[in-house]
């Protein structure tokens, strides 16, 4: 490994380029403008004598003086060095400068290209410190502290447009963040939370479960976790998700929220009662729905706007094939495909772990075995782009009304194991919980 990084590391270096710099300033070039670029610092120059000679020459620029090698040696002379050392190896590399450059308007690009690489160089270091640290006993918040303060020196921006201390903020706060939970422990377990910036896919036939999963995650995430989570459903209202929660919050039956129930004064006033708990719960929670969002340009753009406003870091999507695409699409296929990629990205582009709810094709329903990734309904694509893959199923003889066994199955999982948990569902108050792992 070494090895192959020092060859990387020396793939960062362009001779030519810093002996232009050097040759241009000698021409006559602006050496303002290189300092302007480059900076001070003589370790942007790979080879030591070049360094030596650009920190003269910024010396001598400083005090009017011409940019010649009879000021270069008395400078160096001045500083303790031999006649001996300044006319040696010093020399040969001023020569070899003043024959590589061409012309002196050539100094800026050349500094240009000296400052990338060395920045590219800066960077590699930083990282081959963290992987040394990584091996100590140091904890990890310390390790990442110490790279983030090194990635601020790092003051001037690459050729992608990226700043690199922005870029370090960028994975110290994702590698910092926890994974999320759903507050299945069973499931948490096995698949260790939903990490950020991942695109999770939740697939199941109608009346599994997989909406009351993708409510009973965010609202563990919001109010247990305290964490910013933007729930965007096309399925259900957002008073039909409220009464949910609120069932998921009291304990009492989804059905006791019904209008029936609520006009009746008797069986009113208690539930009013435990209402204003869920609504002051929820007011400090940092939980947002949206119901009007059907087309993925749409959530997309909802989502973008609450992350500046709220720093995201869970979405859910109930479902996938409800969704309507940004455009037309020659088939169903191409169109969902579409989607589920335009999913991944915002993942990445928010650094939000995306929670999507999808259908799984009626073959799931053919047999009774459990599903697959081929199940997943309208496009291998989902598969595909997917960082995790959950498939929730009942087999046939659990539809006993003495049943409500449900297998979730972590079928795909990019970064971590694969099994299978068995969960236990109570449909009176739409909330998962564990049974026993299933083998």
């Amino acid at each position: 490994m070494d090895i192959q990084v020092d060859r990387f590391i020396d793939s960062l270096q362009n001779d030519f380029a810093e002996q232009g710099v050097i040759g241009a300033i000698g021409l006559g070039g602006d050496i303002g403008q290189v300092a302007a670029i480059i900076g001070t610092d003589k370790k942007a120059f790979c080879v030591p004598q070049r360094g030596q000679i650009y920190e003269a020459l910024l010396h001598m620029h400083n005090n009017g003086c011409e940019a010649s090698y009879a000021f270069i040696y008395q400078h160096f002379r001045d500083r303790g060095m031999s006649h001996q050392e300044a006319i040696g190896d010093i020399y040969d590399e001023w020569t070899t400068c003043m024959a590589v450059a061409s012309c002196p308007e050539n100094a800026p690009s050349y500094a240009r290209l000296v400052r990338d690489l060395y920045e590219r160089r800066k960077l590699v270091t930083i990282a081959q410190k963290l992987a040394a640290d990584a091996d100590g006993r140091d904890a990890m918040s310390e390790i990442l502290a110490r790279l983030l303060r090194e990635a601020r020196e790092l003051s001037t921006t690459t050729d992608c447009g990226t700043n690199a201390a922005d870029l370090v903020a960028r994975i110290v706060e994702q590698t910092c963040a926890k994974p999320i939970k759903t507050g299945i422990v069973a499931l948490d377990n096995l698949a260790n939370g939903l990490p950020a910036s991942s695109l999770i896919i939740v697939g199941a036939r109608p009346s599994i479960g997989k909406t009351s999963l993708g409510i009973q995650t965010a609202l563990n995430a919001a109010v247990a976790e305290g964490i910013s989570t933007f729930f965007v459903s096309a399925e259900m209202s957002k008073l039909e998700i409220i009464k949910r929660i609120a069932s998921l919050m009291t304990g009492l039956p989804y059905s006791e929220f019904g209008s029936d129930v609520l006009s009746n004064p008797d069986k009113c006033d208690p539930i009013k009662w435990k209402l204003q708990d869920v609504e002051m719960r929820l007011g400090g929670a940092r939980l947002q729905i949206c119901d009007t969002s059907h087309n993925i340009a749409e959530v997309i753009e909802r989502t973008r706007a609450h992350h500046r406003q709220y720093g995201l870091r869970l979405l859910v999507v109930d479902y996938l094939q409800l969704l309507v695409p940004a455009e037309k699409h020659e088939n169903r296929n191409l169109a969902v495909a579409s989607m589920s990629a335009a999913l991944k990205r915002l993942a990445v582009e928010t650094g939000a772990a995306v929670l999507c709810l999808s259908q799984l094709s009626r073959n799931a329903d053919k047999t009774n075995s459990p599903p697959t990734l081929s199940d997943l309904r309208d496009s291998g694509a989902i598969e595909q782009d997917a960082d995790m893959v959950w498939l929730m199923y009942r087999s046939k003889d659990a539809y006993d009304a003495q049943n409500n066994s449900v297998g979730l199955i972590v079928a795909k999982n990019r970064n971590g194991p694969t099994g299978a948990v068995k969960l236990f569902f109570n449909g009176l108050t739409m909330r998962f919980s564990c049974g026993e792992h299933a083998r």
